[in-house]
C-alpha cells in the first residue's frame, strides 16, 4: 500500500516521528504566561499531551461511525491547537499591554474623573473553550485538505494526489520527472505521503509549518499538489546529481545509470531524511511556497482539467512570481 507507512492504528493513544516537537510547542503556548520557567516539569508536559489528545479525542467523536484513527491526524491536531493557543496567549499579552498603557499614563485620575467607570475587563478565552475551538477548526482542515482519509478504507484522495504530483512534475520539470519515476522508478507514493496526509506537519518544525498552512489557507486545496512539486524541484540538484560522476580523463560529467541500486538507496536517504525534518535536508520553505504559487497561477487547465479547478486562482494571478 502506498499508504502504509500512514495506515490506521488501533490504539487510542497518538503517535508519529514528530509528535515530540508537536507536543513541545503545543506546552510553549499551554502553560500560563505567568508561571515560573521552575514549574514546567513534567507535569506540565503532562497538561500539554492532555490537550491534544482531548483535541483528538473530540474530533473523533464528531466523525462518522465508521471513521478511524490513522497516524498522522496526531501532527494535524498539534499544529491546529498551537495556533488557537498562540491565539489565546497572544489576547492575553495585548490585553496587558492595554491595561500597562492605561494606568502609566499621567492623565489617568483626571481622566477618570470625566468619564462613567470603565467596564469590566473581558476575560481571557478559557482553556475549555481554546480546546473546543481547536476540534472545531481540526473538522475543518481534515474536511478541506485531507477528505475522506480518515473514514475506513478510503485512500481517494491520496492517490488523487499522488497521481497529481507526478502530472505537475512531467509538465514543470521533465528531466526530473525522468530520472525520478523512470531511470530510479520511485515513484511519488514513496516519499511525499506524509505531505498530503498531514500537510506536512509531519515533515517540518511548526513555524515553517504555520508559514505553508498561510498559503494552503489563502489559496485552497489545489495549492497543495504545487507544494509537493516545488519542494521536489528546490531538491532537483541533490537527487539529479545522485549517480553522476567525473570522467578523470577528460574531466567531463557522465550519468552511470549503474544507478541501480546504489542511486535508488541514496535518494530514498534524501527524502528519508528530508521527511525526517533534518535542517540540512529542509528546502527553503518560503521559496517553495512562492514557487508553488507561481505554478499553480500558470499551470494550463488543459493539463489537468477538473483536477485544478478552484475558485480561488485570481488570488495569485497578479502575484508576479517567476
Amino acid at each position: 500500500s502506498s499508504s502504509s507507512s500512514y495506515s490506521s492504528s488501533s490504539s487510542s493513544s497518538p503517535s508519529s516521528p514528530g509528535k515530540e516537537h508537536a507536543v513541545a510547542a503545543v506546552d510553549a503556548t499551554v502553560v500560563d504566561s505567568n508561571a515560573s520557567t521552575t514549574t514546567r516539569s513534567a507535569a506540565v508536559l503532562d497538561q500539554s499531551a492532555a490537550a491534544l489528545e482531548r483535541t483528538l479525542l473530540g474530533w473523533l467523536e464528531r466523525l462518522p461511525q465508521d471513521a478511524e484513527y490513522r497516524q498522522g491526524a496526531d501532527s494535524l491536531a498539534a499544529v491546529v491547537l498551537s495556533v488557537v493557543l498562540w491565539g489565546r496567549a497572544a489576547w492575553i499579552a495585548n490585553h496587558a499591554c492595554d491595561d500597562a498603557d492605561g494606568t502609566d499614563t499621567d492623565n489617568d485620575t483626571e481622566a477618570s474623573s470625566n468619564s462613567t467607570s470603565a467596564p469590566a475587563a473581558a476575560a481571557p478565552p478559557s482553556i475549555s473553550v481554546a480546546l473546543d475551538t481547536a476540534v472545531s477548526l481540526m473538522g475543518r482542515v481534515v474536511a478541506d485538505f485531507v477528505p475522506g482519509y480518515f473514514l475506513r478504507g478510503d485512500t481517494t484522495f491520496l492517490q488523487t494526489q499522488l497521481r497529481r504530483v507526478r502530472l505537475c512534475l512531467w509538465f514543470w520539470d521533465p528531466a526530473l520527472a525522468v530520472r525520478l519515476f523512470d531511470d530510479l522508478e520511485i515513484p511519488p507514493a514513496m516519499f511525499a505521503v506524509p505531505w498530503f496526509i498531514t500537510l506536512f506537519a509531519d515533515v517540518w518544525p511548526i513555524d515553517r509549518v504555520a508559514y505553508v498552512w498561510d498559503a494552503l489557507f489563502s489559496v485552497g486545496p489545489p495549492l497543495l499538489t504545487f507544494l509537493a512539486v516545488a519542494v521536489l524541484r528546490a531538491k532537483r540538484d541533490d537527487l539529479m546529481r545522485v549517480g553522476v560522476g567525473f570522467d578523470p580523463a577528460t574531466g567531463e560529467e557522465f550519468c552511470n545509470p549503474e544507478t541501480g541500486a546504489g542511486a535508488f538507496s541514496t535518494c530514498m536517504q534524501i527524502f528519508s531524511r528530508l521527511n525526517a525534518g533534518e535542517r540540512d535536508e529542509m528546502p527553503n520553505v518560503r521559496w517553495c511556497v512562492l514557487k508553488a504559487l507561481s505554478m499553480y497561477a500558470q499551470m494550463p487547465r488543459s493539463v489537468v482539467a477538473e483536477e485544478l479547478e478552484h475558485e480561488y486562482k485570481d488570488v495569485v494571478l497578479g502575484s508576479g512570481v517567476d
